[in-house]
């Protein structure tokens, strides 16, 4: 039987593995912080998942991962 929450972990693990597979380091990245601001910012990891349910990627500049719904590519000129 599949619960809640190991759907909530195959969610998150299934996002991060998209995000690695498509980002690599160093990627160009817009983030959204707790204030609703962005910031230009390059990743300087991998995505992981945290809690067993949520993805993360680190950003130069910041502490610990922001969650991937707060970040986004951007987008080539």
């Amino acid at each position: 039987m599949t619960t809640k929450k190991n759907k909530a972990a195959d969610a998150a693990n299934k996002a991060a593995a998209a995000w690695n597979a498509a980002h690599p380091l160093g990627t160009a990245v817009i983030l959204t912080d707790d204030f609703g601001q962005e910031h230009l910012a390059h990743t300087r990891s991998e995505a992981w998942v945290v809690s067993g349910d949520t993805a993360v990627v680190a950003v130069e500049g910041r502490a610990g991962g922001y969650l991937l719904d707060r970040i986004r590519e951007v987008p080539h000129a």
